[in-house]
């Protein structure tokens, strides 16, 4: 029986891994360092999703000051704070009924590729996916529709039979903006809120609803 899709493109913070706790410890030295103190978990997990500069320009107004606690966060990330962060429970086994089934896999996140590649090494998965569309450390951020059409062109893939998976509300928008099927996850750090609100195609509520709905 033919699959429903043929490409699967994933986001990665909060899609396939909890990435929370290196991102917040990384953010919150970060602004340590510039005398900024927070200690509302909530604001620092709104560093997860959006441009880092973005991100840090809710405390200053300043956008060198920003892009100099970009460089002090990505100095504690490469130091080990990537490292902080573990696949959510049913991603591998979903990853490999993907494969298994013939289905061509990549990333599309706007976390620096060089960081993507470490860490989908470090937790065992990189060899699930043909290609990995994200920026350069210092470049300026694509859109994440953008992105989609980078791996898109890449894979040569048909965006008929293609599906973006996310869990915030920029993966919803740039599905739907680079014209592929929208699938929403509520176990990262997005909500229904946000999925109803950009027009998600789809919800899963776990990995295995995932292959469910692409096989």
């Amino acid at each position: 029986m033919k699959n429903r899709f043929e490409t699967v493109l994933f986001d990665f913070d909060g899609t396939l891994a909890d990435t929370a706790p290196g991102i917040t410890y990384c953010a919150l030295e970060a602004l340590h360092a510039y005398g900024f103190d927070e200690t509302d978990p909530q604001r620092l997990r709104e560093f997860i999703g959006p441009p880092l500069v973005d991100s840090f320009l809710r405390y200053t107004d300043d956008e060198c000051t920003a892009k100099a606690m970009v460089d002090k966060y990505r100095e504690h990330y490469r130091a080990g704070g990537m490292f902080r962060c573990e696949l959510y429970g049913g991603v591998a086994e979903m990853l490999s009924a993907l494969d298994a089934a013939g289905i061509r896999m990549a990333i599309a996140s706007s976390k620096p590729g060089e960081f993507v590649d470490t860490i989908l090494n470090h937790l065992g998965i990189r060899e699930y996916f043909g290609f990995i569309s994200a920026p350069a450390v210092g470049h300026v951020n694509p859109t994440k529709c953008e992105l989609i059409n980078a791996a898109l062109d890449a894979l040569g893939a048909d965006r008929a039979t293609t599906a973006m998976v996310g869990d915030r509300l920029f993966d919803i928008e740039g599905a739907k903006q680079a014209d592929v099927f929208a699938v929403g996850v509520l176990y990262g750090f997005g909500s229904m809120e946000e999925f109803s609100r950009y027009g998600a195609d789809a919800v899963c509520e776990t990995p295995q609803q995932i292959s469910e709905l692409i096989l």
